[in-house]
């Protein structure tokens, strides 16, 4: 098979590119999106006008609680990590190689910026990623000199690193200059001059090496030492293999970030070749990045230095992948950069021995590389919660200020509407405004958040030190002081598997690649300064077959408890075995044991340099021996040691039942002022309640009063009304009759004054 070209290497990398995971707009990336916001605590969008919009910082609290815990785990000490020999061989260097690799990653520029970093990105973004290094790029600085004499001159710029600038020489004083006397250096001449040159003139005397004129120059000093570099990545820089299940086994793992012209020109490419790189992509608008600075800044990044072409930016991605470029048919190793904007362009490419990355996930999920943040933990706690909490608080606003029924016409609107602490409001009838009654939620309310966080203690480990729910609600063994203890170490011991898992996936790979970076790259002895002593290191003399342990005291409880156990086995264990083996020679205890013990106890207090306080016992030079002593009878020994520990395990065991009882005594205490602060506040709240009550029974007896009075007045009204209206109806009638009686009486009597007519005869 014929060897790869560069096309085809460039189509391979943007094809990868394209397909890995952490792309932009994939789900990965919108879950890291939402992390950040609800980190921040921003509004989620279904805020409503005239509610409440308060939103709770589960999220955050998690997160902040527990990352001081592990800053404190990891950053107390100066040793991190324990070099482990594979072959006896090793075991004189292994020590050397713990010193000198802890100290290249604590030296390390924002050192502790890069831990913090590296750490909070796994606990938000599910996986925090940091990148190693060796940088041997060039460190050229300017620097000026005056008042030289010829031989300070001379000496400096003999200095292989060291490039003369610009040179001036003046008299050096009031005394007439000697005409025999050397004529003072020029530039080209000290650019020719050399250390044989200074020490050749300084052999033939002062004189001609203080020629009565002094020195005033610039020169170019070069840095050319390399170094080993760890920088912590944002999350949407890092990409890998979509069904990656570990960073040993990616076969393609790249860091796509933004650099200048300058900085690609520093590294060497070709100025041609940098300047014609395309700008800007769809990359400029990340929704990680933006989301991450949208609380300071909504508007992307804009080009600012578009017109110095020497700062303008250009998308880099660096490519770790096994490909068969050799077309041998076996896929190795190899590093490809690529860079531009629309399309990239590659720079170079060479073969390598794997990816420098190291990575670690809060909560691992097995067969993936990509586990659960305490985000994911925590995030639709957070939605709930501020749901609750919003509804509480809209409930105790309409409970201060509740809405109002108003009778239409009977009451002034504009009164009503105007809503101020000792208003008026103007109305027709009594009761044409009252409020309406709305149920009080709190208690509900109030008991269901401390519910949500007793759910968020229980998945982060995150324990609670505000009161709230009562323990023995949730523990029944948390009525005792070993109860409390279980509780306790329950809770560190969720915060201390995190701080493991940052240990074996993070550290300890770190820690090996740093070894193998040392061993292939520092090529010559480095002074550093160890434990309080300069001392030289060539790590090219180191085997790279050494074993990486975790040192800090995880397992072993907090430090306050480590300080009480060393202090434990020092006084009441190593000072009765020191009297009876006589002195500090053994069998049982020996000088270095008790040096070992007071180093572990140093460093558990938080000093750093344990050897300003004790003196390594092998330091020392041996003394003279001594005359023997006659030994006691180890029979009586034993039997007075077996004693003195009994004796030593019952003050134990007296001492532990005190303290135990004193903190149940605490624990009871404690909890019956909970309990009677508990019953105080349920008591005020029913009597508040009863009071509302009565309040509100008072103002409804006080209405259907007035709403009787109201309509006695109205009926009393009527029958008024109907009598006045039955008088007047039998005056009516009363006429009616008295006028048709007028009437019949009338027709009556013209009836009998009428003469009968007589018939004739």
């Amino acid at each position: 098979m014929a060897k790869m070209d560069d096309d085809r290497l460039k189509a391979i990398c943007e094809a990868k590119l394209n397909n890995a995971l952490g792309w932009v707009g994939g789900l990965l990336s919108k879950e890291r999106q939402i992390a950040m916001q609800y980190y921040r605590g921003d509004p989620f969008g279904n805020e409503q006008d005239g509610r409440s919009k308060v939103v709770s910082r589960d999220v955050a609290e998690a997160i902040d609680s527990v990352m001081p815990g592990l800053i404190k785990v990891f950053a107390s000490t100066d040793t991190i990590i324990v070099a482990q020999p594979r072959k006896p061989s090793d075991e004189p260097v292994a020590q050397q190689v713990t010193d000198y690799l802890n100290w290249v990653f604590q030296s390390q520029p924002n050192a502790f910026d890069m831990l913090q970093t590296w750490i909070k990105d796994g606990l938000l973004a599910k996986l925090g990623v940091v990148k190693s290094w060796w940088d041997d790029s060039r460190e050229t600085s300017t620097e000026d000199y005056e008042g030289l004499t010829r031989f300070q001159y001379l000496t400096l710029i003999s200095d292989e690193n060291v490039e003369p600038l610009k040179l001036a020489a003046r008299p050096a004083g009031p005394p007439s200059i000697d005409p025999t006397a050397s004529p003072p250096l020029s530039l080209a001449e000290s650019q020719d001059a050399s250390v044989g040159l200074a020490v050749a003139m300084a052999g033939q005397g002062v004189g001609l090496m203080d020629d009565g004129y002094v020195y005033d120059c610039t020169v170019r000093r070069t840095n050319a030492s390399g170094r080993i570099r760890i920088q912590a990545i944002p999350p949407e820089e890092f990409l890998t293999d979509r069904r990656a299940v570990s960073l040993e086994d990616a076969t393609f793992c790249a860091h796509r970030t933004r650099r200048t012209v300058s900085d690609l020109i520093e590294m060497g490419y070709p100025r041609a070749v940098v300047s014609g790189l395309s700008g800007g992509n769809e990359l400029d608008f990340n929704t990680e990045v933006l989301t991450r600075f949208e609380d300071d800044d909504e508007q992307p990044e804009q080009d600012a230095d578009s017109l110095d072409d020497s700062m303008r930016h250009v998308w880099v991605a660096e490519c770790y992948l096994k490909v068969d470029y050799d077309g041998d048919g076996i896929a190795v190793w190899r590093k490809v950069t690529l860079a531009g904007g629309n399309g990239y362009e590659v720079l170079d490419h060479e073969p390598c021995e794997g990816h420098p990355f190291s990575a670690w996930t809060p909560n691992k999920i097995p067969h993936k590389l990509y586990g659960e943040s305490l985000a994911d933990k925590t995030v639709d706690l957070q939605l709930i919660k501020s749901t609750v909490w919003r509804q509480v608080l809209d409930g105790m606003y309409f409970n201060n200020a509740p809405q109002l029924v108003v009778m239409e016409g009977q009451a002034n609107m504009e009164d009503v509407l105007t809503r101020r602490p000792g208003g008026v409001i103007r109305a027709r009838s009594q009761g044409a405004v009252t409020p309406l009654p709305v149920q009080d939620v709190s208690g509900p309310g109030m008991a269901m958040i401390n519910y949500l966080d007793s759910v968020r203690e229980a998945r982060t480990g995150v324990r609670r030190f505000s009161a709230g729910l009562e323990a023995d609600a949730l523990n029944p063994y948390n009525g005792t002081a070993t109860g409390a203890q279980l509780v306790d170490d329950a809770s560190q011991d969720r915060v201390m598997l995190l701080a493991r898992n940052f240990a074996e996936q993070g550290l300890k790979p770190l820690f090996n690649r740093l070894l193998e970076l040392s061993i292939k790259y520092q090529d010559k002895p480095a002074t550093v300064r160890l434990r309080g002593t300069w001392v030289d290191i060539d790590p090219s003399t180191w085997s790279t077959k050494m074993d990486m342990t975790v040192a800090v005291g995880l397992g072993t409880g907090n430090r306050d408890r480590q300080v009480g156990q060393l202090m434990t086995m020092l006084t009441q264990l190593d000072a009765p075995l020191v009297q009876l083996q006589g002195g500090l020679k053994g069998p049982l205890l020996t000088a270095g044991n008790v040096y070992s013990k007071l180093s572990k106890l140093t460093e558990a207090m938080g000093y750093r340099d344990g050897n300003s306080f004790y003196t390594d016992p092998s330091t020392v030079p041996m003394a003279s021996p001594q005359p023997a002593q006659p030994q006691p009878n180890p029979a009586a020994a034993m039997a007075q040691a077996q004693m003195q520990l009994a004796q030593q395990q019952a003050a134990m065991e007296l001492q532990q039942r005190r303290d135990a009882a004193q903190l149940d005594a605490a624990i009871a205490q404690e909890k019956a002022h909970r309990q009677g602060v508990i019953e105080t506040a349920r008591a005020q709240a029913e009597l508040a309640a009863d009071q509302r009550q009565a309040q509100i029974q008072a103002q409804l007896d006080q209405q259907r009063a007035a709403h009787q009075a109201q309509l006695d007045t109205m009926k009393a009204q009527h029958e008024i009304a109907l009598e006045k209206m039955r008088v007047l109806a039998d005056i009516e009638i009363a006429q009616v009759k008295a006028t048709a009686g007028s009437v019949g009486k009338s027709g009556r009597m013209r009836s009998g004054k009428t003469s009968v007519p007589v018939e004739s005869p």
